[in-house]
């Protein structure tokens, strides 16, 4: 089984204010991808509660753009969710993207995976550098993680 990953794209879109995200995850089985736009400052927010995750046991904190009702009009739905497993801290985070596409072009996955709670800090500091816009990509496994930036480009799934 391949190791866990979530990649997380930036392509300017109406910046400094709002950006369109594309992210990527596995959890070594299921992959999954998910584009999306948001408030720039989204990304800050999700660095904060990350950092300090978990802040009590148990905790929960999820990430959610969009909506499941089909009579919203939203363009996808999409759930970062990180969450404690038991009340020795041991967390997981779970991936959930729905392009709210009809066949043949509909995709829906959901898939969760182990993270420590520091790991799970480094990508909310991760998610707090990449909210300064001076970044493309950002990569993140249980074992580490990195950004790119216009210069470096990876662009590569892994």
């Amino acid at each position: 089984m391949k190791a866990p990953y979530l990649i997380v794209r930036r392509t300017p879109y109406e910046e400094p204010y709002h950006t369109h995200l594309y992210f990527c995850a596995s959890n070594g089985v299921f992959t999954a991808a998910v584009d999306m736009y948001c408030k720039v400052d989204d990304l800050a927010d999700i660095g904060a509660a990350l950092k300090a995750f978990p802040a009590k046991l148990p905790d929960e904190y999820f990430y959610e753009y969009g909506s499941l009702k089909p009579d919203d009009e939203m363009y996808r739905y999409f759930r970062l969710r990180f969450y404690t497993l038991d009340h020795a801290g041991h967390c997981a985070m779970q991936f959930t993207a729905n392009l709210r596409d009809d066949e043949p072009y509909e995709g829906v996955s959901t898939f969760s995976f182990k993270a420590d709670p520091a790991a799970i800090n480094r990508l909310g500091q991760l998610f707090e550098t990449f909210h300064k816009l001076q970044h493309l990509e950002l990569q993140w496994s249980p074992d580490g993680g990195r950004l790119f930036d216009h210069a470096q480009g990876s662009f590569n799934l892994p």
